[in-house]
């Protein structure tokens, strides 16, 4: 059995926090007392009573699915008054030997200094960096912001919306607090199912922090207003996990456990700490057992290390890079690295959503914060495309189609959108036939309405993407010269193959 020592400081791992300062050992509310995991109950139960010590389940969010309380049905919260904190030791040592107990660990309240003021933004609607034009045909919506963004060039997210805006995919945002009426977000909020753990309660308001992250991987793409998150048209779920006091633990196991019961497939933590969790971890080997991807910031202490959650095997660790495609390090704080680190986004000078309806890049300070919705939002474009893919095979296209660059510390990933869904740029023209005549009839939302002058009944017709990958096929349109087709596909280039013996004609279409 593992005991984990009460450790007394919180690490630079997450945006709107950092740096945070070491907390002093007075600054640490420790009455929160442990997490008991035990497969005896009632061995547990007749200790607490006898010591007159307080206990509660783990999952105490509502309607917690039937295998949730199966698998942590054995987590329990044991308070110690205080008034017996002067023994409390000794209790813990009563506690992890008691028969079925397979560990004990501290629950922990740590609090957090901001290092930001809140509502600090710097408003601009001019683009400051002078990125070249180097893709030869991405796809540009119609938010009147996008051009502030250099996150989804520099990592060809825009040839990417070719093809997917991460539809239907449901992202996990973990974090601080959240602007749940702003314009850009609100068509993109899971709001029946949003929870604040530090308040158990469905009001997730709070601090900007989440405002920001939210907007990064899923502010709503193509609405004529604000920006375009990297998976614009995904379900975004949001959880707030860190209160006033920065509790961190254990929100966010509860968090993680209930973002897979409300089926998330992405978990993205723009959050850190330097305190390992045993519980933490089994709540994230639970939710990749469902088959969720997760991704967490690698950390802004310039340091060749990972905070927690980044650390958990099976959590994809994201450093930050800036718009020249190098290392984000502003001197006094910078992304952490090393080999540890899986893969790098975007982290500095982001444009982003912020409370009130308002946009802007927030002054100070720049992070990994950043970073991991970009990541986040890139699962979920690769499950929109391939929504039978397990949570391995998201993780591994995304580490085997990232760029390799060079920074201050060595070769590393940085990831491509456009690769990691196997688009190939320069497809911009396919060959049409002399004789194809196509006509927009309607178009109702995805679905368009195209007429051709000579296309018989009973035809066959194959549609792929840009790529060349068959998307669909149609057989025997109901009327003669008619062909309906795209309300179960995403915005983007497509091409039509008519073929039987007397037809062969290829067509690009765009969705709108």
């Amino acid at each position: 059995m593992k005991r984990l020592s009460v450790i007394l400081t919180l690490t630079a791992a997450m945006l709107g926090f950092i740096p945070s300062h070491l907390a002093a050992a007075d600054d640490v509310v420790d009455t929160l007392g442990f997490i008991v995991k035990t497969q005896n109950a009632e061995a547990l139960e007749v200790l607490v009573e006898d010591k007159g010590l307080e206990i509660g389940p783990l999952i105490t969010y509502p309607n917690p699915s039937d295998e949730v309380l199966e698998v942590f049905g054995c987590y329990f919260i044991v308070t110690i008054p205080q008034e017996l904190h002067s023994i409390q030791n000794s209790i813990v040592d009563e506690l992890e030997t008691l028969p079925g107990v397979e560990y004990v660990e501290p629950n922990l309240s740590i609090p957090v200094e901001l290092h930001v003021e809140q509502g600090t933004m710097q408003e601009s609607f001019q683009n400051p960096f002078n990125m070249p034009d180097t893709f030869d045909d991405p796809y540009t919506p119609n938010d009147p912001m996008f051009p502030n963004q250099y996150g989804p060039q520099i990592t060809k997210v825009d040839w990417a919306w070719n093809l997917s805006t991460g539809e239907g995919v449901k992202i996990a945002i973990l974090d601080a607090g959240f602007d749940v009426h702003h314009e850009d977000l609100i068509d993109n909020l899971d709001l029946e199912n949003a929870y604040d753990f530090t308040d158990d309660d469905t009001i997730v308001d709070g601090l900007q922090h989440g405002t920001w992250v939210t907007g990064i991987a899923g502010a709503k793409i193509d609405n004529g207003i604000g920006i375009a998150g990297v998976a614009g048209n995904s379900s975004i779920l949001p959880l707030r996990v860190i209160g006033g006091s920065g509790q961190l633990h254990p929100y966010l196991v509860k968090a993680i456990i209930y973002a897979a019961d409300k089926e998330a497939r992405v978990i993205s933590m723009s959050i850190g700490t330097i305190v390992p969790s045993q519980t933490t971890e089994d709540a994230i080997d639970y939710v990749w057992e469902r088959g969720v991807f997760v991704c967490a910031s690698a950390g802004n202490s310039n340091k060749d290390e990972l905070p927690y959650p980044a650390s958990y095997g099976h959590v994809m660790s994201v450093g930050g890079t800036d718009s020249e495609d190098e290392r984000w390090d502003d001197g006094d704080h910078g992304s952490n690295f090393g080999s540890n680190v899986d893969v790098y986004a975007p982290a500095d000078s982001i444009f982003t959503t912020d409370l009130d309806d308002s946009y802007g890049y927030p002054s100070f300070p720049s992070g990994t914060s950043f970073s991991a919705p970009h990541v986040a939002g890139l699962a979920a474009l690769i499950w929109d495309v391939h929504p039978d893919w397990t949570n391995q095979q998201v993780w591994d296209k995304i580490i085997e189609s990232a760029d390799t660059i060079t920074i201050d510390k060595g070769k590393v990933l940085r990831m491509n959108a456009c690769k990691a869904l196997d688009i190939v740029p320069g497809i911009t023209e396919h060959p049409v036939a002399e004789t194809a005549e196509w006509k927009v009839l309607s178009s109702i939302g995805q679905r368009i309405v195209l007429k051709y002058h000579d296309l018989p009944q009973g035809f066959h017709a194959s549609i792929f993407d840009a790529t060349g990958r068959k998307v669909d096929e149609i057989e025997s349109p109901a009327q003669k010269g008619v062909l309906t087709w795209g309300e179960n596909h995403s915005p983007g280039v497509y091409f039509i193959v008519l073929g039987d013996k007397e037809v062969s004609v290829q067509k690009v279409i765009l969705i709108e």
